[in-house]
């Protein structure tokens, strides 16, 4: 995994914001980002926690960004409800 993405998905995971928006991959916290796009969030409630990954297909570098945030969450048995079809710039907070 690219060290950008791997720096990323550490900081999200412990809720803290990494990189600054216009970033190719940031986050603030809360969701992963891939420039300016929502990539994933984590869902609110529930006895078993989900989380929404956008699988819409975008760019080359996006869709580098979208295999690795899967691949490192399927590693660790998160529990992911793709989504597709959204709009490229959508800040999505669930």
């Amino acid at each position: 995994m690219r060290k950008n993405c791997q720096r990323t998905i550490n900081a999200w995971m412990n809720g803290r914001p990494f990189g600054k928006r216009g970033d190719s991959i940031w986050t603030d916290g809360d969701g992963i980002y891939s420039y300016a796009t929502w990539i994933v969030t984590k869902s609110l409630g529930g006895a078993d926690p989900r989380y929404c990954f956008n699988d819409t297909k975008y760019s080359q570098t996006t869709t580098t960004h979208q295999n690795a945030i899967r691949a490192y969450m399927e590693d660790y048995g998160f529990n992911l409800r793709a989504y597709i079809n959204i709009p490229m710039g959508t800040s999505y907070k669930v």
